[in-house]
């Protein structure tokens, strides 16, 4: 892996975490009508476009969060080409507002993204903690899709980041 890359998205955690927002059938933020992913999005590429929500370069400018936040599956979305180069490193307050039109929290939520980022968008102001707020937003919209999925099927979550959670017997 590269010096930024803490994830490969051919790993089998990364695929699973992916193969999850796609089955949520992302919808495109400039034209919410517009699913992401097709058949042919899939002939076409066997490297998937992925955004950075909090790009990795206004991370690093801002100083909001360190590397590995940054490189977070959490903060990931599929996105199309042209809408992820019109993006590209700005500042999630400002991008969000080109594509604030009614119809972008239900796009949001089909990427499994918490809507509390478009609320900071319209307030204008990012919480100084944003993009661990926002991972831990995303990890519990996840785990509610999955216990939803997965309904009669018993799993537990172990917090790595919680000294007290032994996930040893």
């Amino acid at each position: 892996m590269g010096e930024r890359e803490f994830y490969s998205y051919r790993g089998r955690l990364s695929r699973a975490i992916l193969s999850l927002y796609a089955n949520q059938k992302p919808q495109d933020w400039a034209k919410p009508h517009r699913d992401i992913l097709s058949d042919v999005y899939y002939l076409l590429t066997d490297k998937p476009n992925l955004h950075h929500i909090f790009p990795v370069n206004f991370i690093k400018q801002s100083g909001i969060a360190s590397q590995i936040e940054c490189d977070n599956l959490m903060n990931i979305a599929y996105l199309s080409q042209i809408t992820n180069l019109k993006i590209s490193d700005r500042n999630p307050l400002d991008y969000l507002k080109d594509y604030d039109e009614p119809g972008l929290e239900a796009v949001l939520r089909s990427h499994l993204i918490p809507t509390i980022i478009l609320e900071w968008s319209r307030a204008d102001a990012l919480p100084e903690n944003a993009l661990t707020i926002f991972i831990e937003e995303r990890v519990n919209l996840l785990l509610e899709t999955l216990r939803l999925k997965l309904e009669g099927i018993e799993f537990k979550v172990f917090d790595m980041g919680d000294r007290t959670d032994n996930i040893y017997p």
